[in-house]
């Protein structure tokens, strides 16, 4: 969903443009700037329908990262608008006012999200994709299957965990878009350990996973509350 103050914000731009605009008594000017405008509209419209008439996007529930590059054209075509009032202002004034709005957008930011931070951000990260890395770890799990979006995350927070610790392993995803490093996971198979963490999709996509990619049988090892261990039989 988009945020109300993003929606403000944009409004507010193509208000103060479109003033702008009517106040403006170079037509080369105004014309050219609706021109680019418009193209800029045209843009970011062509490319929202393409791609909300592809079939992977439909597949995926219509997801909003898929919007944003409509969304940026959006704003650039508001802030050429709302530029035209620049033109308006003595050229003294002009870096005043570019150093003002930068110096706002600066503080609003910080107001909103709060100041950097490095600590934060890891913060999120570990709440948002590890719950199961320490089972996963303490498990010595090599491998994990299932879900496309339950194994990505778990593999990208279990990597960096590892990383950050020094240690050299590296655990593998098997799901889609892994068949590109099969040949480089498939191998460590032998005499590994497979993780399927638990979701709402883990039970049928596990196995989907696992037949697709031609797995040895699994046999189930452990289970707890985060993960289940399986162990590939040759």
């Amino acid at each position: 969903m988009t945020p109300p103050a993003f929606l403000v914000a944009l409004l507010a731009l193509t208000g103060t443009g479109a003033v702008a605009w009517l106040a403006c008594r170079d037509r080369k000017q105004r014309r050219a700037t609706l021109c680019a405008c418009t193209i800029s509209v045209l843009g970011a419209l062509t490319y929202f329908i393409i791609v909300a008439a592809n079939d992977h996007v439909r597949q995926s529930g219509f997801p909003y990262r898929y919007a944003i590059p409509s969304i940026v054209l959006l704003v650039i075509s508001a802030a050429m608008f709302a530029s035209m009032l620049a033109e308006r202002l003595a050229s003294r004034w002009r870096a005043g006012v570019g150093a003002a709005l930068l110096l706002g957008l600066l503080a609003g930011t910080s107001l909103r999200y709060g100041t950097p931070s490095y600590g934060r951000v890891r913060t999120i990260v570990d709440q948002r994709f590890g719950d199961p890395t320490k089972a996963i770890l303490e498990a010595h799990c090599t491998h994990i299957l299932g879900d496309y979006w339950d194994v990505w995350g778990s593999v990208f927070h279990a990597n960096l965990t590892l990383y950050d610790s020094g240690s050299q392993k590296v655990i593998w995803g098997i799901t889609a878009r892994s068949q590109v490093t099969r040949d480089l996971w498939f191998p460590q198979l032998n005499g590994g350990r497979v993780a399927v963490v638990h979701s709402v999709n883990s039970d049928r996509d596990w196995q989907i996973e696992a037949g697709r990619y031609q797995l040895p049988q699994l046999i189930l090892v452990g289970d707890s509350p985060q993960i289940r261990i399986f162990v590939p039989v040759r």
